[in-house]
């Protein structure tokens, strides 16, 4: 599986599409010509010399630099910390009956510990961000809010695994300027 420091990615205003295309550039994938980024040779990642397209020093530093897992979620105190602070931004009290919008900070470390390992680790900040971001779209209105735990993954017996987090984290990069939360466009 590819795990990629996203963050480092917008801080860099590179988009998925570029990095996937240098990544693959650098494994000497055969791309054609017309498919090349004017952005990835005027950031000065791309070299063109001899018909080819050669991924330059700063390309294969990002490059490194993405897929490296040192701000990933790397261990169970990663995740401790983590959940508390998603716990703290969901409201106190119960959604409905039996059913509290916050958990246990041992319940939400596990649930966080096997959502990294469905769908990849992301950055304890970018998912306290997606979080924030969920949270915040429900201000007004907490009637289809779901709970904490469930916002990380819930099983559904219909539609199978379910993570608005996910969702959450995958609109968000997907986005090239991310100034407005998805649910807006709707």
């Amino acid at each position: 599986m590819l795990k990629l420091n996203i963050l480092l990615l917008k801080e860099k205003n590179i988009n998925l599409q570029q990095f996937l295309f240098l990544w693959l550039i650098s494994k000497r994938t055969a791309v054609k010509h017309k498919y090349i980024p004017d952005e990835l040779i005027s950031m000065g990642y791309l070299v063109h010399a001899d018909e080819r397209y050669y991924v330059s020093t700063s390309g294969l530093e990002l490059i490194s630099e993405v897929l490296s897992q040192e701000k990933s979620l790397a261990n169970k105190d990663s995740y401790t910390h983590t959940a508390k602070e998603m716990i703290a931004m969901f409201p106190t009290g119960y959604k409905v009956k039996n059913v509290p919008w916050r958990t246990s900070v041992a319940d939400l470390s596990r649930r966080l510990a096997s959502f990294s390992e469905i769908y990849g680790e992301y950055t304890s900040d970018q998912i306290i961000d997606a979080t924030r971001k969920y949270v915040d779209s429900y201000k007004n209105n907490l009637l289809y809010m779901r709970a904490v735990k469930f916002f990380v993954m819930k099983k559904d017996p219909k539609e199978g695994l379910i993570s608005d987090l996910a969702t959450y984290l995958e609109e968000d990069f997907a986005k090239p300027n991310n100034n407005y939360l998805w649910e807006e466009v709707l």
